[in-house]
């Protein structure tokens, strides 16, 4: 049965637990917010605006296996 409460939230969470994902060592920088889940990694990275203006709203969503 699947518990919810399994899956890492937050991007230090995420990487911190997955270090050696070539994911996570690949778009660290970019990355605004990240979640792994059922053996999914989620990483939220924004836009090549939003970084240059600073911001950490996410603009879309990358999905790497």
């Amino acid at each position: 049965m699947y518990d919810p409460a399994s899956a890492i939230k937050g991007k230090q969470a995420v990487f911190e637990a997955h270090p050696e994902n070539t994911a996570v060592k690949a778009l660290a920088d970019l990355a605004t917010d990240a979640k792994f889940d059922r053996a999914e990694l989620t990483l939220t990275v924004g836009s090549r605006e939003h970084r240059r203006r600073g911001e950490s709203s996410p603009a879309g969503w990358l999905q790497l296996p």
